[in-house]
């Protein structure tokens, strides 16, 4: 698997259990900062969401044993509006959840979220369209919009 496959495959899952709870959420970090052409190495990825306390179990509950997710620490980052990590194990690779603190930054971020350069139909983006494989709606949403 190459560098990109690998943070899909971490990232799939994360993405996947936001969009089924429809939590709002975007990328930071150096996947974003990259992404814009301030290449930086990374063997994780960053992420803002707006996780409520209520979501939290049904959040945790989405993941199989290919991840590591620990309730507890969840939880806490929730009711602290701080951060939690997803280990996907099969890579290695690491996803960083902030809870969003509710700054402008955040709110106008989550207003307007965009995959290549294109919005995202009700966040389903498949990040492997554009590394020609076929796109359909699929776990591999990586941002969703609240436009609808």
């Amino acid at each position: 698997m190459s560098d990109t496959d690998d943070l899909i495959a971490a990232l799939a899952p994360v993405a996947s259990a936001f969009q089924q709870l429809d939590v709002s959420f975007y990328i930071g970090g150096s996947v974003a900062s990259t992404y814009h052409g301030a290449i930086r190495s990374t063997m994780d990825v960053d992420l803002v969401c707006d996780l409520r306390a209520d979501q939290v179990g049904a959040f945790v509950a989405s993941f199989g044993p290919e991840c590591y997710v620990s309730e507890s620490a969840v939880r806490d980052a929730v009711e602290r509006r701080s951060c939690f990590n997803v280990i996907h194990l099969p890579t290695a690779f690491k996803v960083d959840v902030f809870v969003s603190r509710g700054r402008p930054f955040d709110l106008a971020a989550m207003q307007h979220l965009t995959w290549v350069g294109k919005t995202c139909p009700k966040g389903r983006c498949d990040p492997r369209a554009e590394q020609g494989a076929a796109s359909s709606p699929s776990p591999g949403c990586l941002s969703r919009s609240r436009d609808r």
